[in-house]
C-alpha cells in the first residue's frame, strides 16, 4: 500500500502511552504551536503498530511549521520536534510505503 504525504508537511512521533487518544496529540500541537494545522494519523498504515503514533501534520504557515522542526512542543519535560519528510528529486514521488 502507498500512501501519498501532503507536500509542505511535517511529521511527529510521539511514543505509546503519551497521549490517552490521537486528539490529545492533535490538541497539544495546536495549543503549543498553531491552531490552524490540519492532521493525518499515519500510525494506520503502520504494520508494526507498536502503539506509538505518527502524525502528518500540514500547518496553514510556513512559520508554524518551521517552530515544529526547531522548537518543537514540550510534553512532560520532553521536546518532541517535528520532521520533514525525506524528499525525492521528483517531488511527485512522495510516497509512505507499508505492508498490508
Amino acid at each position: 500500500m502507498q500512501q501519498s504525504l501532503t507536500p509542505g508537511s511535517v511529521l511527529f512521533t510521539f511514543r505509546r502511552g503519551l497521549f490517552g487518544d490521537r486528539v490529545d496529540a492533535y490538541r497539544a500541537i495546536q495549543t503549543q504551536i498553531s491552531r490552524f494545522v490540519e492532521f493525518r494519523l499515519l500510525s494506520i498504515y503502520d504494520s508494526k503498530d507498536d502503539g506509538s503514533l505518527f502524525i502528518e501534520a500540514k500547518f496553514e504557515e510556513t512559520d508554524d511549521a518551521k517552530q515544529a522542526i526547531q522548537t518543537g512542543l514540550i510534553i512532560d519535560g520532553i521536546t518532541y520536534r517535528a520532521v520533514l519528510p525525506q524528499e525525492p528529486q521528483d517531488y511527485s514521488k512522495v510516497k509512505h510505503i507499508s505492508a498490508i
